[in-house]
């Protein structure tokens, strides 16, 4: 009756696409927040003395785990964090993977692969002087098919004939004596495996969604900007999307500010009749 005219559909599409697409972008960098916020899992992987636990200790600086000559001396995972690169990296050293019929090294073993299935970053350690061998290769070659950023250290290198790594197609090959390797290399490493976690770029933290609630009414304001782009391919009226893009501007004020929590309530309780 008022005679009032919507916006310009062609204009409105070109409004509803952007935003979509950047609700797209920042839900697709939730992955890297949980990163931020809570740190980066790298596995340290490997056959019994190939040398993780050393590997461990100088990454993190410090006596974290228990060096021994006695394979299996590791049973289960040994934790210690380290800073590379403003990124907190959870290192596990596992146990050893080889057959047992210790029932608790067993264990240790089996936690050892499933961390390696869950991991953000995998580290395989294997002794330059044994050389890598054909299980070896099959595990590493399951990780970077799996995508996960994987690092092979071909260790001892202080005590190889040579100096020949292992060809890994999707891996970054090093060799190196974790025993005596300098503070420089090791934080390199750290460097190199953070890096590869976040995408080789020191990520914006401006442009990363970090909290949980954000991640959820980003998600909503999506769901409802899509809703208004299937409305306007399918001809709908504009009153019908107003709703939609109204559900689109509160998802995102209960980020800004501009919707509260009094807001939520107010419009909850308007919906019904309270009694005594």
């Amino acid at each position: 009756e008022e005679d009032v005219a919507f916006a310009d559909p062609d204009h409105l599409r070109s409004l509803i696409d952007k935003t979509h697409a950047l609700l797209t972008d920042l839900l697709g960098t939730s992955g890297l927040g949980d990163v931020l916020r809570e740190g980066a899992r790298v596995t340290i992987a490997g056959r019994p003395n190939a040398g993780k636990s050393t590997l461990l200790n100088a990454l993190v600086g410090r006596e974290q785990a228990i060096v021994s000559p006695i394979a299996g001396t590791t049973r289960d995972a040994v934790e210690a964090d380290a800073e590379f690169g403003g990124i907190r990296l959870r290192f596990a050293d596992t146990a050893g993977l080889r057959e047992s019929d210790d029932t608790i090294e067993a264990e240790g073993v089996s936690r050892a692969r499933k961390r390696i299935a869950e991991t953000d970053a995998l580290v395989y350690v294997y002794a330059l002087p044994d050389g890598l061998h054909d299980d070896e290769r099959a595990l590493i070659d399951q990780a970077v098919a799996s995508g996960v950023p994987t690092f092979v250290v071909a260790n001892k290198r202080d005590q190889a004939l040579n100096e020949m790594t292992a060809d890994v197609a999707g891996a970054e090959v090093l060799a190196l004596s974790a025993l005596n390797a300098s503070a420089d290399a090791t934080h390199a490493l750290g460097i190199r495996i953070a890096e590869s976690i976040v995408g080789g770029t020191r990520p914006d933290v401006a442009r990363v969604v970090l909290n949980q609630r954000h991640r959820y009414h980003l998600a909503q304001a999506r769901d409802a900007v899509a809703r208004v782009r299937a409305g306007l391919d399918g001809g709908m009226t504009g009153d019908l999307l107003a709703l939609d893009l109204r559900a689109a501007l509160d998802a995102l004020g209960a980020i800004t500010g501009q919707i509260t929590n009094e807001d939520v309530l107010d419009g909850i309780f308007s919906r019904f009749c309270i009694g005594k």
